[in-house]
């Protein structure tokens, strides 16, 4: 996995993602993933950087909820952020609980909404009462 990162400016990336559910539209989501965009790539894509990086961005924030993006977003500014074409494996369990599509607008709708400064917590509220 270090090998994705010892070219010159990368410090950190993730995997493409591969649910355990086959769906037409999970499908296309994770077709998605092989994409290196903030917006397709979360914490169950199996982020990476190596120790002194980690360290050199501050770490995990101490924030419940977001903190995948979160640090996805300052990694990405402090140098270039590597999709590998190669997928890890997740559960769909909770795309089977809430429903494909609302899950997935779900997701998407946190996201943008944590990108426009919406505190975690209030996200997490949220994000429990319609999950």
């Amino acid at each position: 996995m270090t090998d994705h990162i010892k070219e010159p400016g990368y410090i950190g990336g993730s995997f493409m993602l591969k649910l355990d559910k086959k769906h037409p539209i999970l499908e296309f989501y994770t077709w998605c993933s092989r994409l290196s965009w903030e917006f397709f790539t979360y914490g169950d894509h199996a982020m990476f950087m190596e120790k002194d990086i980690f360290h050199l961005i501050g770490g995990y924030r101490s924030i419940s909820f977001m903190e995948d993006v979160e640090i996805q977003k300052r990694l990405r500014k402090a140098g270039k952020f590597r999709k590998v074409q190669t997928a890890v494996t997740t559960s769909a369990r909770r795309f089977k609980k809430t429903g494909t599509i609302k899950q997935l607008v779900m997701d998407v709708l946190l996201v943008g909404l944590y990108n426009l400064g919406v505190p975690p917590l209030k996200l997490k509220r949220f994000y429990k009462d319609h999950a």
